[in-house]
């Protein structure tokens, strides 16, 4: 079977599998569970059990289909920057699609918030961030290898954004998943949109539960006076200059790998001794 129908059919099968999961959690014993573990449970099944059951039906290896291999403190540091550079992008994206289509996730993200700051980043940020890439990054952007690296981006991307099942979701996990399929394609290395996830969703947790809701609602209906042309320009102007310095990073990064990969592609030299 070609890869291409391979990825499509594993891609309706992890959609499948999160509304196994949903009923599973709602009809059985564990819907007694805080939403927050519910929330956990439901991305090991639909995400990281559906990455497990498709190498070993493929019968490949773990670590060709998701490498998972360090990138270094070197990437650590970029890759952590390149992601809070381009995350007033995503805001921005995610703004104008807020103004078509409803966003449902905000209700869910509140709610696990009142858990407590580490449950709520375990939930929201941590698990996301590894079982969605296991597939988006690991097997999704395998598939497509033999492709063009912006096919391989671009394709990882789509399927990432459309995994969500929400048009709101849609536009900007697309253009995250984007970001992050450059990443892993630079690396080599899975860890490396991983951890851009974990930095953008942590950064959501960080901002729900250390900023005064009260202050934020009062923001909120002040933002409603403002005419949207306004707050859309606001957004296009920081969203501008984080890209000029995400830019700069991006460059930096892509220098930074590709002399990383030349070095490690070098044959080893035999030392002999007299």
């Amino acid at each position: 079977m070609p890869k291409v129908w391979r990825t499509i059919i594993f891609f309706f099968i992890v959609i499948a599998m999160q509304f196994v999961a949903a009923v599973w959690l709602r009809f059985t014993p564990l819907r007694e569970l805080d939403f927050d573990l519910q929330l956990i449970l439901s991305q090991l099944l639909a995400f990281a059990v559906s990455s497990v059951l498709y190498v070993v039906v493929t019968r490949q290896k773990f670590s060709e289909v998701i490498p998972l291999k360090w990138v270094g403190v070197v990437n650590v540091v970029l890759i952590v920057f390149i992601t809070l550079a381009v995350i007033p992008a995503s805001w921005l994206v995610s703004y104008v699609s807020g103004l078509f289509f409803v966003n449902h996730i905000e209700g869910v993200v509140i709610s696990i918030a009142g858990f407590g700051f580490l449950r709520a980043f375990l939930a929201i940020a941590i698990t996301p961030s590894i079982c969605e890439e296991l597939v988006a990054r690991g097997v999704f952007m395998h598939d497509f290898k033999k492709k063009r690296p912006w096919v391989q981006i671009v394709a990882s991307g789509l399927l990432f954004g459309l995994l969500h099942l929400n048009f709101q979701q849609f536009f900007y996990t697309f253009f995250l998943g984007c970001v992050f399929g450059w990443l892993v394609y630079k690396t080599g290395s899975v860890i490396s949109a991983m951890l851009a996830h974990l930095v953008v969703n942590g950064l959501a947790v960080v901002q729900l539960m250390f900023i005064d809701v009260y202050e934020v609602a009062e923001a909120t209906a002040t933002l409603e006076e403002v005419p949207q042309i306004a707050i859309v320009a606001v957004f296009s102007g920081i969203t501008l200059a984080g890209l000029v310095f995400g830019v700069g990073l991006l460059v930096l990064f892509n220098d930074w790998n590709n002399n990383r990969n030349r070095k490690l592609s070098q044959p080893v030299r035999r030392v002999e001794w007299l």
